[in-house]
């Protein structure tokens, strides 16, 4: 699975650098590309192909992921696009409430 790949790799990267956790985005400690393009890719398939629950499926097991998906979740611009773009019916109940 990669999100346990991807889980494995931030905390090796904290232990590498004598952090007591991870930094904040995939790639260091700045949002970048594969920050947007791994967290559409999560969203999308989670949400257009019912069923796939990965953050259930891996409960528990990758807190650093989990985090970082909640983190870029609820960022504004992506909170807008995922309101203003066609998909408020398939928004989360608190961007409901937000675009009211």
């Amino acid at each position: 699975n990669r999100l346990l790949w991807l889980e494995g790799v931030k905390q090796d990267e904290a232990k590498r650098q004598g952090r007591t956790a991870p930094s904040d985005f995939i790639c260091g400690d700045r949002l970048t590309m594969v920050d947007i393009q791994v967290y559409v890719n999560l969203w999308y398939w989670d949400t257009f192909c019912p069923g796939q629950h990965f953050f259930k499926q891996l409960e528990n097991r990758v807190p650093w992921v989990q985090s970082w998906y909640s983190r870029m979740h609820a960022r504004p611009a992506v909170v807008a696009a995922r309101t203003a773009a066609g998909y408020l019916d398939l928004a989360d109940e608190s961007d409901k409430k937000k675009a009211q």
